[in-house]
């Protein structure tokens, strides 16, 4: 019996996300939740556009863990304590997009990288009343839906959050529409 120490990461999911924010998009970000401490090196979060499926973002996560309670936030501008800060407005965008963790490095997915599953820990596609993306979500998340973080009206004042935190990765049934908790349980 061998065992692979990767096997355990397979338990680190997309926690929430949330692409709009009132006015400039500079509080945008993704959390990421999983065991304390779980080591991140060799993951990558991409950023799917979908209009085309191909990604326009790709972060490399080496270096870096999931903080003493088991979450890692990336972050947008305005959030300077953010456990990755990315410096750009408007980089994870609303519309028909997907947001993907990899365990793969990031040069694996240049800008313009059609949409894949090799590698694939975890993916959420979502939209602000846009008909799905059916291109992203039959890689990425076949036989589940299209989040939608508009469908309360309230898209700028929500995120998409996944109850309890953890859980199943791929599973878009345990995703609720609440108050954002960047870097905190959602419950």
């Amino acid at each position: 019996l061998t065992f692979t120490g990767r096997s355990v990461f397979r338990e680190i999911v997309i926690n929430e996300l949330d692409p709009s924010g009132p006015g400039i998009d500079d509080m945008e970000f993704v959390e990421l939740f999983g065991p304390a401490g779980a080591d991140l090196s060799g993951f990558t979060l991409v950023i799917y556009n979908g209009s085309n499926s191909q990604s326009n973002n790709a972060f490399e996560l080496s270096g870096f863990s999931l903080d003493e309670n088991g979450f890692f936030l990336i972050g947008g501008p305005a959030f300077a304590d953010a456990d990755f800060v990315v410096s750009q407005t408007n980089w994870l965008q609303v519309g028909q997009e997907a947001v993907a963790l990899y365990d793969a490095e990031a040069t694996s997915f240049p800008n313009g990288t059609p949409v894949t599953n090799e590698d694939l820990l975890d993916a959420v596609v979502y939209g602000n009343n846009q008909p799905p993306s059916l291109s992203l979500v039959d890689m990425l998340t076949p036989g589940s839906a299209q989040l939608n973080e508009s469908a309360e009206g309230l898209a700028d004042f929500q995120s998409l959050s996944r109850l309890p935190d953890g859980g199943t990765p791929f599973a878009t049934s345990e995703y609720t529409l609440q108050a954002p908790t960047p870097g905190y349980s959602n419950i």
